[in-house]
């Protein structure tokens, strides 16, 4: 049986292959009027060939007006995405029991009849000169029977419409009863918490949102129960979901029509854009959709399917990860015009690839798999598994993260810093508040095994902390302007993280 997972993967195919369609007929277009152009080139006669050359660029100026406009259409769609889904009304288990698949009712052209009576079927013969009377006789005789004759064709038609009419509102009605009882039989089973039918829900919600329609290419979800959390893994949109053109115009000294490309740059930001809107307006489906004493946390880990350009294999890489509460997605107006989605994701505490266009993977805050495990039921399942973080095992991005994450945990607005040239600070964090404002800017370090040293074991030794300008010049660093600093004490073995 297909599952609604299928569904939502099916519809991106389905994306995919419109685009490759239309793909196909524009370049038939393009093609046809190269033709049109190399045949105008090879006129002989002068005042021809200029008639030509005048209603093949009237044409090509047409097509290029069609081409952009259609263009800005599709880019306007990906940049307005997270606005029209969190405009649609909300998709909960009432709203989907209320939806029943409409049936236009029946008319009269739907109704199976032989052909309608015709004069020439009842009109009498002609007659001579002296059947004149008699022939106005029949003809009187011929007119009654035929409208007699139209008349109960017209009352078996409509004793025909009404008769499906019946038929038409017994089937919606028992198709209305047969979809309430099964809706009815999902909001048991979503109330009682099953894992499954939340799952199942939340993709049901996902494939209803027609702003998402056909940006996912698929995905799969799991529910634990005891925490009231949903997580989500989601194939997002391949980077060829942004166009390559930035825009179609006619070149007067090619004297044809092309794109103008957009740059790489221009590509990845709308790219990186796109999977924000997409993750945050997964989580306001699933907020709206699912009460919140069945879900009080989403986690989404966006990921792609592709190629490893390295390995030729197919890789399936995370892209952004995030994880909220339903406190936290309420203090969000996601319809407000000047929302930035990736402002609001980093608010969230959310992990985008610092190069989401160029599929550079990064780790998931929630391991689907691992998520999978926790909702075994029996302590014994559950005693296996330790899911505190191992500090020495983790990667210096890792620590960063957590570090960041820290800060934004005390009320901080964080973000990172560039990987390299940062003067050794990992992060920036930034808060407002009328006691205590100000600016840090936080530098991890990690000692490995070794044991502390006596400088740290006591507090006999005093601290000197750099003394910070009063006055920093307004052209410095942000770090370099911060009114605090965290003393990370010196190793002569330790690692940089």
């Amino acid at each position: 049986m297909e599952s609604i997972w299928d569904r939502i993967a099916a519809d991106g195919q389905r994306r995919r292959r419109a685009f490759q369609q239309a793909e196909s007929r524009r370049v038939n277009v393009l093609l046809d009027y190269e033709a049109q152009a190399k045949r105008t080139a090879a006129a002989t006669d002068r005042a021809e060939r200029a008639e030509w050359v005048a209603g093949v660029r009237t044409a090509q100026e047409a097509e290029a007006d069609r081409l952009d406009q259609a263009l800005q259409a599709r880019v306007t769609g990906l940049t307005g995405l997270l606005r029209a889904a969190a405009n649609e009304p909300a998709r909960d288990l009432a709203a989907f029991r209320r939806f029943v698949p409409t049936e236009n009712p029946p008319t009269l052209d739907d109704v199976s009849m032989p052909p309608r009576p015709h004069w020439s079927q009842f009109a009498p013969a002609q007659r001579g000169l002296f059947g004149r009377r008699r022939y106005e006789r029949d003809v009187v005789i011929a007119r009654t029977e035929f409208e007699a004759a139209l008349a109960n064709y017209d009352h078996q038609r409509q004793e025909a419409l009404e008769e499906q009419s019946r038929s038409h509102r017994t089937r919606i009605a028992s198709r209305r009863r047969a979809h309430e009882a099964t809706w009815d039989t999902v909001a048991e089973a979503v109330s009682s918490t099953d894992p499954d039918a939340v799952s199942q829900f939340a993709g049901t919600i996902l494939h209803a949102s027609q702003g998402l329609r056909g940006l996912l290419d698929g995905g799969r979800a799991t529910y634990e129960a005891p925490e009231r959390e949903l997580v989500l893994e989601i194939d997002l949109p391949d980077t060829d979901v942004v166009p390559n053109e930035r825009n179609w115009k006619y070149f007067v000294g090619r004297k044809s029509v092309g794109p103008v490309k957009r740059s790489s740059s221009d590509a990845a930001d709308l790219y990186a854009a796109l999977i924000a809107q997409l993750v945050l307006a997964m989580l306001d489906a699933c907020f709206r959709g699912i009460a919140p004493d069945i879900v009080d946390a989403v986690s989404i880990n966006g990921h792609v399917r592709t190629t490893n350009p390295a390995t030729g294999q197919p890789d399936h890489p995370c892209l952004i990860t995030v994880s909220a509460d339903r406190p936290t997605y309420i203090a969000l107006d996601l319809r407000h015009p000047k929302l930035d989605p990736k402002a609001c994701l980093r608010k969230l505490g959310a992990e985008m690839s610092p190069n989401p266009h160029d599929l550079e993977h990064i780790r998931p805050i929630v391991d689907f798999e691992m998520a999978k495990y926790r909702i075994a039921h029996g302590p014994e399942a559950l005693a296996q598994l330790d899911h505190r973080m191992d500090l020495l095992a983790m990667n210096p991005y890792e620590f960063e993260r957590l570090v960041r994450d820290l800060f934004a945990k005390m009320g901080y607005d964080t973000w990172r810093t560039e990987s390299s040239r940062d003067d050794g600070i990992d992060a920036v964090a930034t808060k407002s508040d009328p006691h205590r404002s100000g600016l840090c800017a936080p530098s991890g370090n990690r000692l490995g095994r070794q044991p502390l040293g006596p400088h740290l074991q006591g507090h006999s030794a005093p601290y000197r902390i750099p003394r910070i300008p009063p006055r920093p010049r307004p052209d410095q660093a942000p770090h370099r302007r911060s009114d605090r600093a965290i003393l990370q004490p010196p190793s002569s073995r330790r690692r940089a993280a």
